[in-house]
């Protein structure tokens, strides 16, 4: 299984390297294994992208899931597709990020939001205090 995932990274890498922003929609992702394939996961569950973010802004991660993704200090401008799921965020933590264009599902009660920059943020079921 492990030789599967680094042939599909090895591929995957290949097409963001070489993805022609003029010519081509986001690269969309339909496998079962996608998240092995995108993502580190380490002992604590935390993932991270494999790749820099500039070869993942590539992507539509529109069915995705985010689960456990480490957020603090992310830059969400340049993606598209992300939904977080508050019940889900690794260490309730989105501290210092930027997450224009994300949708967000849930309430931030009890999430670490210091420094967050919500704006163009879609927020859906939620009850947000203090934050416009």
């Amino acid at each position: 299984m492990n030789n599967q995932i680094s042939l599909y990274r090895e591929q995957l890498y290949y097409e963001l390297t070489h993805y022609d922003k003029k010519n081509k929609s986001k690269i969309r992702l339909q496998d079962e294994l996608i998240e092995r394939i995108i993502f580190n996961v380490d002992d604590d569950l935390r993932k991270s992208f494999v790749f820099p973010d500039r070869l993942m802004k590539n992507i539509d991660f529109t069915d995705v899931s985010f689960d456990n993704f480490d957020f603090r200090g992310f830059d969400a401008i340049g993606f598209y597709g992300i939904t977080i799921n508050t019940d889900s965020i690794y260490n309730k933590d989105l501290s210092y990020s930027i997450l224009r264009g994300v949708s967000i599902i849930g309430s931030i009660d009890g999430i670490n939001i210091e420094g967050a920059d919500f704006s163009g943020c879609v927020f859906y079921n939620n009850k947000v205090k203090d934050k416009k």
